[in-house]
């Protein structure tokens, strides 16, 4: 038995052996609310500052990492960093573990709904843990944390360099108080792995996502000249409806969505998955009125082959083909803002030939015992963010993002798989991290 497998053995057994002190952990961590304040509703004031304070005294009182510290990212923002002791930093490769603190708020009727009556309670029932955040993502959290520390409990000292980040922003996807001040602190790996509900699924690639909003005009009218409208006579149109416009874009758009289900392909990509949600549109009022304008916003999923800018730029082109021989859209183009709501997210796309990719699935399939191959994330997070900013990454954790309560009622998240997460991480860890560069 070689010294590593000495070490994962041992981990592996500890992180066993204090299931019920990892179980009590991420029940008080869910405890700890973290609404994301961007994302606060009016009954209920958001705020992450308490909860990373609270995780990094804990860090620090666990005394086994080699420094634990926290990075101001905004005027109440605030980013968790700890790193593990290692022994040869420089020779060997090093890897970063992320997970974000920040949680989506729980609606009026959520408060109400909620099993056990508490959202924040934490409470375990039938092998899962509920509560907001449970799943999305303190639970990927919790198994970081307690992979490093069994390493630490059980002696080893990887030789490359094991970082732990948690951080806010994420569920509004300001890349600036999250990654990007990670990334401008000077924490950087060789690979880092998001701990995001996969159902332990490793997943070397992400789709890229963005918002758009697209607004065409038309021409106030009193409805009653609706016959001027539609059949001009010699004193030429009055009224364009901004609505009907709108329904000849929506068709066309929808056109492309179903080129891209039929032609856009990737390896890991089930057909059908880029694609474009029209989730906003608002138009006219009340008023006996021809409406003059109609917004719509979509929002859409890209392949990871493919980039936000070339994307949008087709998108702008069937659009423009919508106004091609229409002498008032020649006039009145509609116009595109972009990016809407937030920044764009591109697509994560490592080859799954990339021997990060091959070690994090080994170590998931030696703890599981599941052969599985590489999956596809389905969502953006913060691997996305990370990954344009130039740090490689993948996503693998514990939980389900669909049909766990995930930004919804009763979220929680299966004990044993926190635990397994834990397990593959530690594994991971003394995998990559004895790997000379």
């Amino acid at each position: 038995m070689t010294s590593q497998d000495t070490a994962k053995a041992d981990a592996l057994a500890w992180i066993e052996n204090t299931r019920g002190s990892l179980a009590k952990f991420l029940s008080e961590y869910v405890q700890q609310k973290s609404i994301n304040p961007t994302r606060a509703l009016d009954f209920e004031l958001g705020g992450t500052t308490n909860c990373q304070r609270w995780l990094k005294d804990y860090l620090s009182d666990l005394n086994c990492f080699e420094n634990v510290e926290m990075l101001q990212a905004g005027i109440d923002d605030f980013n968790i960093i700890a790193t593990m002791r290692s022994s040869a930093p420089k020779e060997h490769r090093s890897i970063m573990f992320n997970g974000h603190t920040d949680v989506v708020p729980v609606t009026e009727q959520e408060y109400r709904e909620w099993i056990g009556g508490n959202p924040w309670s934490g409470h375990i029932q039938d092998g899962y843990l509920y509560g907001r955040g449970a799943s999305d993502m303190k639970g990927g959290s919790t198994a970081i944390i307690w992979a490093m520390r069994a390493l630490a409990e059980s002696g080893f000292i990887p030789p490359g360099q094991a970082t732990a980040t948690f951080i806010v922003g994420e569920e509004s996807g300001e890349a600036e108080i999250g990654p990007l001040n990670i990334i401008k602190n000077g924490f950087i790996a060789d690979i880092a792995i998001v701990a995001e509900p996969t159902d332990l699924e490793v997943c070397p690639a992400s789709v890229g996502w963005f918002f758009f909003r697209l607004d065409v005009f038309g021409q106030a009218a009193h409805a009653a000249g609706r016959l001027r409208s539609i059949y001009p006579s010699a004193g030429g149109v009055i009224g364009v409806n901004a609505i009907e416009i709108m329904g000849r874009m929506i068709s066309r758009l929808r056109e492309l969505e179903h080129h891209w289900g039929l032609y856009e392909q990737h390896s890991l990509m089930e057909p059908g998955t880029m694609a474009m949600d029209l989730v906003q549109i608002s138009g006219g009022g009340y008023q006996a009125t021809t409406p003059e304008l109609c917004s719509a916003v979509w929002a859409v999923t890209l392949s990871p082959n493919r980039t936000c800018a070339d994307v949008l730029e087709e998108i702008k082109r069937v659009i423009d083909s919508v106004t091609i021989g229409d002498n008032w859209l020649t006039n009145n183009p509609p116009t595109v803002t972009f990016p809407y709501l937030h920044t764009e997210f591109e697509p994560v796309n490592i080859a799954t030939e990339d021997i990060a990719c091959k070690t994090l699935l080994n170590s998931a399939l030696a703890v599981t015992g599941i052969e599985r191959g590489f999956s596809l994330m389905k969502t953006p997070s913060d691997a996305n963010l990370f990954h344009a900013a130039g740090q490689p990454t993948m996503v693998c954790g514990p939980g389900q993002l669909v049909g766990s309560g995930v930004h919804g009622l009763d979220e929680r998240i299966e004990i044993e798989a926190v635990v397994q997460a834990a397990k593959i991480f530690a594994s991971m860890i003394v995998d990559w991290c004895s790997q000379e560069k």
